[in-house]
């Protein structure tokens, strides 16, 4: 699949997951899940090739915005990550 960086929108949700849009065609290119509590906040790094992901579970993790898939996990809050940057 193709993905043109200006044609992407990424929510979060109170459905534990986070999710890339096509603006274009209006439709989910990818569905980042691993969380056990709603996605509070997004960040997305400078080549925009990486999303990091917090959560009410506590937890932080890293994800290829490509791909969907999973990089890395950071599990120290005892209570949920509300903000971040990237």
């Amino acid at each position: 699949m193709r993905m043109k960086i200006n044609d992407i929108l990424i929510t979060g949700s109170t459905d534990c997951t986070a999710r890339s849009w096509s603006f274009e065609k209006g439709r989910t290119l990818q569905v980042f899940s691993g969380h056990t509590g709603p996605v509070t906040s997004l960040g997305i790094d400078g080549e925009a090739k990486m999303l990091v992901t917090g959560s009410t579970d506590g937890s932080v993790r890293s994800w290829d915005i490509k791909s969907g898939s999973a990089i890395r996990v950071f599990e120290s809050h005892t209570m949920p990550v509300v903000c971040m940057t990237v």
